[in-house]
């Protein structure tokens, strides 16, 4: 070309592309989030952490708790007797990121306080209990209490344990006993127990009563600790309120009950700690749990909620309500690292499985045909059950939320399959581990997949190890995200790498 001054120039054209190479995709930055649950516990009392990270490859732990953690998981703190704040700093090749929570401590709680009978150690309490008159309260002195059989709790009474947990009612690994009510309304009803430590009791399996403490109709067990029992921890009965326990190392489960029709005034287990139970490795199956309830041809488990507690290391299932359970309330719950299903509703009917968080339950899986059994949610042959805002992390290759459907007709009280599922805004972690897949969705009968069954999951968000692997079943397993969604399941839901 040629400028008005006469001088001629020479254009210049770069290509950047090709000089340069293409613009490389920037490394997605780590993302770490941390909570307490629950936010607030009393001075003694243990809180659980949970956390979970993307694009990250470390964590490493500071302020109340230390080292380097995975890059998701769930522990507990331990007892606190003081607020703490828990730091959790993520790095991967795109950065890093920090996340804290807070559990705070409230005041101590004083020792209830006690006006009635006051037993000592060097006093008979089986004896002094049985002569009193019903509605007496007896204000239990710290100290070892041996049972050599039952104690039978007349109605209306109070048996408080003046130190919390400072008085310990035991067989010594010697005898059948522990404390029991008669059910019915004209049973031994309306009971409080508090504040004890109720251990070592060798009842037997095969014979009634099979439970360190069997309970009359609305009884309260509050502030107990029930460990290290042959048989069972608690066997409850209607009406029940079971609250602030600490259940765990029984030899067959720490909670059974059932049937029992709650309509009047719904049994409540609420903020206990259910652990380490079934350690004779009995009936994986038929009946090993941390908490198992039981309807069928004697009648149904109606009106109960599981609310706030810490169910965790059981071997075989963590919650199960198993045959004919309707009504039913899972919510708020932490579930972790128990063999079997982390919760199960069995052949049942209508319950709300909400708000709880779920980390690596069915260790004792070998998932490698995605057959949906063993992992963290199954709902099995249940008709009207809703599974919303729960967050479930499958390290194992076990499963996320599943459901299954089969020929199960039992007794005149529970469904024939599953229909009206409804599993929606729930975020689901599945990678592949040592079971096989990880995997969610619904396996079962043609009839499951029809639209009269009307099963659907909708607006759940997944997080998988491998965005290209198959983690979903529907009539067909595994099924890749575009299959699942192809069968019009979460179609607008989300998949992220995790």
């Amino acid at each position: 070309g040629k400028h008005s001054n006469g001088y001629c120039t020479r254009s210049l054209y770069l290509d950047v592309t090709s000089f340069f190479g293409p613009t490389p995709t920037p490394t997605p930055a780590p993302t770490v989030s941390l909570s307490a649950t629950p936010t607030s516990v009393s001075a003694g009392s243990a809180s659980v952490l949970t956390w979970n990270s993307t694009n990250a490859t470390a964590c490493t732990a500071s302020g109340a708790w230390s080292g380097t953690q995975a890059t998701a998981g769930s522990q507990s703190t331990g007892a606190l007797n003081q607020t703490s704040t828990y730091n959790l700093s993520c790095s991967g090749d795109g950065g890093s990121a920090v996340a804290s929570a807070v559990a705070t401590v409230t005041a101590v709680v004083p020792p209830p306080s006690c006006s009635g009978i006051s037993v000592n150690t060097s006093m008979n309490l089986a004896s002094i209990v049985s002569a009193s008159p019903e509605g007496t309260t007896f204000c239990v002195q710290p100290g070892a209490y041996v049972l050599t059989g039952y104690i039978v709790v007349p109605s209306n009474d109070k048996l408080i344990s003046v130190t919390p947990r400072g008085a310990i009612l035991t067989g010594n690994n010697t005898y059948n006993g522990g404390l029991w009510g008669h059910g019915g309304a004209t049973g031994n009803h309306d009971v409080l127990i508090q504040g004890f430590v109720i251990q070592n009791f060798v009842n037997s399996y095969s014979s009634f009563p099979r439970s360190a403490v069997t309970a009359g109709w609305s009884w309260t067990l509050e502030n107990n600790e029930i460990s290290n029992n042959l048989a069972f921890g608690v066997e409850i009965n209607n009406y029940n309120y079971i609250q602030n326990n600490f259940i765990h190392n029984n030899g067959r489960n720490g909670i059974i009950g059932g049937p029992f029709d709650n309509s009047s005034k719904p049994l409540i287990i609420d903020k206990n700690e259910i652990s380490f139970n079934s350690t004779l490795h009995a009936s994986f199956d038929d009946t090993d749990a941390g908490i198992k309830l039981d309807g069928g041809t004697a009648g149904p488990v109606m009106y109960v909620t599981f609310s706030n507690n810490y169910v965790h290391d059981n071997f075989g299932n963590g919650l199960w309500c198993d045959t004919a359970c309707k009504y039913i309330t899972y919510t708020n719950n932490t579930v972790d690292n128990n063999s079997g299903e982390g919760i199960m509703h069995e052949v049942s009917w209508d319950a709300t499985i909400s708000g709880n968080k779920l980390t690596n339950n069915g260790s004792s899986n070998t998932n490698t045909n995605h057959s949906c059994y063993q992992g963290n949610i199954l709902v099995a042959n249940s008709t009207n059950v809703e599974v919303y805002n729960n967050t479930v992390h499958d390290g194992l290759g076990s499963s996320g939320i599943c459901a299954s459907d089969s020929d199960r007709s039992i007794d005149p009280y529970s469904p024939t399959g599953t229909a009206n599922l409804y599993v929606h805004d729930n975020n689901v972690y599945m990678t592949s581990g040592t079971g096989g897949t990880s995997n969610s969705g619904l396996v079962g009968r043609s009839a499951a997949y029809s639209a009269s069954a009307n099963n659907r999951f909708v607006h759940n968000n997944y997080y998988v190890s491998n965005l290209n692997s198959a983690y979903w079943d529907w009539s067909i397993y595994p099924l890749s995200w575009a299959s699942w969604q192809g069968f019009s399941q979460d179609t607008a839901g989300a998949l992220s790498a995790w």
